[in-house]
């Protein structure tokens, strides 16, 4: 009985040992599946492109393509229409129907000359486009992306995005000459914390595209103290590309921050930002929004320490007076 005992205790543990062996394969197996997958580089330049055209009119160029992993890779390229989605900046692709014999999308003009590229290792390839605008194009913002896959279209051109196992893109924002309109606003400017403890805050900023051509606001958010002073300034949409309001939206950015404690500093802050706008013609909008910084531990840590200290003064006082009294033989 108990040789039969031992022996089930150690086919036990051996089935154990088989089950964390098993364990430990699958934990380790799957990461280096990941990071495998992951190990795949490409990249392209530059990623946004921003063209000036006239009706009529066809312009030519190309983008750069880099190959960093050690084999040759073997990409297919694709032309989508882009459009924004909700207030953060982030977009859609959506495929170019070929049965709209309209042709009035950005993704209808560009031509690409070459389809398939094979890059060489650790190389980079030059693929060339062609930007072709009707003479019917609507004056304004147009907007569209060449896509980068590493696995070729499925049917249309642009059902790339769908299948491919990693892509890159870059953006078309081109502006047709014509009657432009560049119209903006400061659709609100908030601070998150209308009240805090230490001298710290967070703005969300929305701004209005209500024209037909793309914006990029630009500009600073300087935050004041309730004396007037100057204690933080945030830049605005200064040392980026990026940042773009399309036409009819509203593009939301966020900011934060963090100014040194000083009692001098206590109270109401001001926090305006200021935005210009427009390459026509600069325009420029403005709009403030406050809060409140009160250090409410530190202020009553501070006055009890000074109500400590004003009561000692006043014991140590009346103690000498005591004693005063005392050396010259009156009675307090």
């Amino acid at each position: 009985m108990k040789a039969h005992l031992l022996n089930k205790t150690m086919t036990s543990i051996l089935n154990l040992k088989y089950v964390c062996a098993i364990g430990l394969f699958v934990v380790f197996l799957f990461p280096l599946g990941v990071f495998a997958q992951s190990s795949l580089a490409i990249s392209l330049t530059p990623t946004l492109i921003n063209i000036e055209s006239e009706p009529g009119s066809q312009w030519s160029s190309s983008i750069k393509v880099i190959n960093s992993n050690d084999y040759e890779l073997t990409v297919y390229t694709s032309v989508v229409n882009f459009a924004p989605t909700g207030e953060d900046g982030q977009g859609q692709f959506i495929p170019i129907d070929d049965t709209d014999t309209a042709s009035s999308t950005l993704g209808h003009w560009i031509t690409l000359p070459e389809s398939k590229v094979t890059i060489p290792p650790q190389t980079s390839v030059n693929i060339s486009f062609i930007v072709s605008v009707p003479e019917s194009a609507a004056p304004g913002s147009h907007f569209a992306a060449l896509l980068v896959g590493t696995q070729p279209p499925l049917g249309s051109r642009g059902a790339a995005s769908v299948r491919t196992s990693q892509v890159v893109s870059s953006l078309f924002f081109l502006n047709v000459d014509g009657d432009i309109v560049e119209d903006g606003l400061i659709r609100s400017f908030t601070a998150s914390n209308s009240f805090g403890y230490t001298p710290q805050a967070s703005f969300e900023l929305r701004f209005e595209n209500k024209g037909n051509v793309h914006l990029q606001p630009k500009g600073d958010i300087v935050i004041k103290n309730m004396w007037g002073k100057e204690r933080g300034r945030i830049p605005v949409n200064q040392h980026t590309s990026f940042g773009n309001a399309l036409p009819g939206t509203i593009r939301k950015f966020d900011f934060s921050w963090t100014g040194s404690l000083s009692f001098g500093d206590i109270g109401l802050y001001k926090a305006e930002v200021s935005l210009v706008y427009g390459s026509d013609a600069k325009q420029f909008v403005n709009q403030s929004s406050y809060f409140w910084v009160l250090p409410v531990k530190a202020f009553f840590f501070t006055l009890l320490t000074i109500a400590g200290g004003v009561l000692f003064v006043l014991w140590a006082v009346r103690a000498y007076i005591r004693r005063m009294f005392a050396l010259v033989g009156i009675d307090p």
